[in-house]
C-alpha cells in the first residue's frame, strides 16, 4: 500500500508540473518526476541481472554548447550502478593504450585543440580497439588502430564519405582490419545505393530502399542481392500499436535497421519501425518477433541472453508530445535479461545525438585490465 501512494504521488507530480508552466526549469522539473517514477516502478540494478559473461562498452556522441559534437565513452559490468562508475571504468580501459598526453587533454578549450581522442570501437576478444578523434569542425575522422595495447595504424578521410577509415571484421575466431581492397568495394557501395549495417565477417550489407517498403541483404564483393522482405506488414503493425496506445495514424513510418548478424545462409536482423516499435527479422524464413516498444540502439549480445538500449531515440523524441514523453523510458543506459523480463537501468541524463553498444568477453576484458603496465 506503501508503494503504491509513493507511485501515485509521483504520477501525480508528472501532472501537476505539466499544467503549471513552461520553460526549461520546468521541463527539467517533468523530466525529474518522471525518472523517479519510472524507478520507483522498475528500480532493477544490474546486480540483479546476476554475473554476466560480457562488459557493454557504450560510445556516445552529444551536442556541446557551441554546436560541435563530443565523444562520451563508458563501461559497465555486472556491477555497475552509476554512470560515473561507468565511466570511471572505461577510463581505466582507455590508460592501458599508449596514447600521446595532448590527445587525453581535458577537452575544455574550444576548437581543434580541446577535442579529445576516444575509443570508438573494441572487438569482442578485446584484442582490437579503434579511437577516433574529430577535427575541422566535424569535418575530418581521424581512427587509430591498436592491437594488443599497441599502435599499429592511423587513418584520416572526410566524414562526408560516410565509412569509418578503419573497418574491424570477423575472421573465423579471430578480427582483423578489412582488406584494401573490400574496404574500397564497400566505400563504393556506399556512394552508390548506401547501406545501414554490415554483417560482423564484412561480407554482407543490408539496406532499406528509398521508401522503407523492402528490406535487402547483398554481397559487399559485387552487390549481388542475397534475400529481401517486404516491410509492409511490420509496418502496419507499428502503425496499429501505435493507434492502440491512443495515437494518431502516422504519416510516415520509416524503418531503420539496428543490429544484423548473419551469413549468406541464414541470420537476423532488428528494425525500427515508426518512432517506437522494434521487430526482430529471421531470414531466410522471414519470421518476425515483436520485441517491445522505446528500445532504441538495441544490440542484443552474442548468447541472446542480454538487450542493451537506450532511453531516447534522438531521431524522433523532437516530434513528441508531452502525453508520449511520460510513456517512454528515462534518459540514459538499459540492459535487459531476455529470459527473466529484468531491467538494470542506469541514469544518465544527458540527451544523445548518437549513441551504439557492443558487447566485450568478460574472459578476454579482464584479461586485458589484468596487466597493469601501460605500454609505452
Amino acid at each position: 500500500m506503501k508503494r503504491q501512494i509513493i507511485l501515485a504521488v509521483l504520477f501525480m507530480s508528472i501532472i501537476v508540473y505539466s499544467t503549471l508552466g513552461r520553460g526549461d526549469k520546468m521541463e527539467e522539473k517533468i523530466e525529474t518526476s518522471k525518472r523517479d517514477y519510472v524507478s520507483a516502478v522498475e528500480n532493477w540494478s544490474t546486480k540483479d541481472l546476476g554475473e554476466m559473461d560480457y562488459y557493454l562498452f557504450c560510445h556516445t556522441e552529444m551536442s556541446t554548447d557551441v554546436g560541435s559534437v563530443e565523444f562520451v565513452s563508458v563501461l559497465i559490468d555486472s556491477q555497475t550502478q552509476t554512470v560515473e562508475e561507468a565511466k570511471a571504468l572505461y577510463q581505466e580501459f582507455k590508460e592501458r593504450l599508449p596514447l600521446k598526453e595532448e590527445e587525453e587533454g581535458n577537452g575544455e578549450q574550444d576548437g581543434d585543440e580541446g577535442e579529445k581522442t576516444e575509443i570508438f570501437y573494441v572487438s569482442p576478444d578485446c584484442k582490437w580497439i579503434v579511437t577516433q578523434k574529430w577535427s575541422e569542425h566535424q569535418t575530418i575522422n581521424m581512427q587509430m588502430l591498436f592491437h594488443e595495447k599497441e599502435k599499429v595504424k592511423e587513418k584520416v578521410c572526410e566524414t562526408s564519405e560516410g565509412v569509418n577509415p578503419i573497418v574491424l571484421v570477423k575472421n573465423k575466431d579471430n578480427y582483423q582490419e578489412m582488406e584494401e581492397e573490400q574496404y574500397k568495394k564497400l566505400l563504393d557501395l556506399k556512394r552508390k545505393i548506401g547501406y545501414r549495417k554490415i554483417n560482423a565477417e564484412g561480407e554482407l550489407y543490408a539496406r532499406t530502399n528509398v521508401e522503407d517498403s523492402l528490406l535487402t541483404i547483398g554481397t559487399i564483393k559485387d552487390g549481388t542481392e542475397q534475400w529481401s522482405y517486404d516491410l509492409a506488414g511490420i509496418k502496419e503493425d507499428a502503425r496499429k500499436i501505435r493507434e492502440s496506445k491512443g495515437y494518431e495514424e502516422d504519416s510516415v513510418l520509416g524503418v531503420f535497421i539496428e543490429q544484423f548478424e548473419g551469413n549468406e545462409q541464414e541470420g537476423w536482423l532488428i528494425v525500427q519501425a515508426g518512432p517506437s516499435s522494434f521487430f526482430q527479422i529471421a531470414y531466410p524464413a522471414g519470421e518476425v518477433t515483436y520485441l517491445g516498444e522505446y528500445l532504441y540502439s538495441p544490440c542484443f549480445s552474442p548468447d541472446g541472453k542480454y538487450l542493451a538500449y537506450s532511453g531516447i531515440d534522438y531521431d524522433n523524441v523532437v516530434g513528441m508530445d508531452l502525453e508520449e514523453e511520460k510513456r517512454i523510458p528515462p534518459l540514459g543506459i538499459y540492459i535487459r535479461e531476455v529470459e527473466t523480463g529484468r531491467t538494470a537501468y542506469i541514469d544518465w541524463d544527458r540527451l544523445p545525438e548518437n549513441r551504439s553498444f557492443m558487447w566485450i568477453k568478460k574472459e578476454s576484458f579482464e584479461e586485458y585490465m589484468a596487466d597493469t603496465e601501460r605500454n609505452k
